[in-house]
């Protein structure tokens, strides 16, 4: 390969191409060729971590059933289980509320 690139590179110089462009051009080219590398990397990432995640995520899940989410036995693992659903208090009275535009049947409040 590399003698390859020698006579070609020979090539275009024996042709007038100054060697700056052809080392531009092979420059460029090592740049586009290490972006869609980096890229398909940067993909592969992310690939693993979503299927990490979701292999943590499920065994989370059977140590919470296994345990019948037994808060005790889930701390052994650095894990709580589910907390109880809390209930949200009544909401509060409405202040500085206008009434911006009326018809019959309805009311736009601002």
């Amino acid at each position: 390969m590399t003698a390859n690139l020698n006579k070609v590179i020979a090539d275009l110089i024996a042709a007038g191409i100054p060697p700056e462009h052809i080392i531009t051009g092979l420059s460029q080219n090592a740049t586009i060729a290490a972006t869609a590398a980096a890229k398909e990397a940067k993909i592969a990432k992310n690939e693993a971590l979503e299927m990490l995640t979701d292999n943590l995520k499920r065994v989370l899940r059977y140590a919470e059933n296994t345990v019948n989410y037994s808060d005790e036995k889930l701390e052994l693992l650095g894990w709580g289980g589910r907390s109880r659903p809390s209930s949200q208090g009544a909401p509060g009275q409405v202040r500085s509320l206008k009434i911006v535009s009326q018809g019959p049947a309805w009311i736009a409040l601002d």
